[in-house]
């Protein structure tokens, strides 16, 4: 989605200048809303599957935990990487805390 953002509705502006019109923000947020619950569904569906050859523990702490914060641990990677240490601990940090 934000491909489409980018393509359609950035401007050379920045950021202090938006120029999204308020129904195209419904429909974007509409449009999300049921993309994620369609993914949803399947990853319910996925899960209730492996419930039968993996234990629940195992789910548990691996994709319900862990699974939903891996941006999180992406971008905390990515800002080490680019030397910025602070803000990669504390995007670390909020992550273990969401886990816990």
């Amino acid at each position: 989605m934000s491909v489409l953002f980018l393509v359609t509705f950035h401007s050379a502006a920045g950021h202090d200048h938006p120029e999204w019109p308020v129904w195209a923000s419904a429909l974007l947020m509409l449009v999300s809303s049921g993309m994620f619950g369609l993914i949803a569904e399947d990853v319910v569906h996925v899960i209730q599957e492996l419930e039968s050859i993996v234990p629940q523990s195992f789910l548990g702490l691996t994709i319900i935990a862990i699974v939903p914060s891996a941006t999180e641990i992406a971008s905390a990677v990515k800002f080490a990487l680019a030397n910025q240490i602070s803000l990669s601990v504390e995007i670390g940090s909020a992550c273990a805390v969401q886990v816990l």
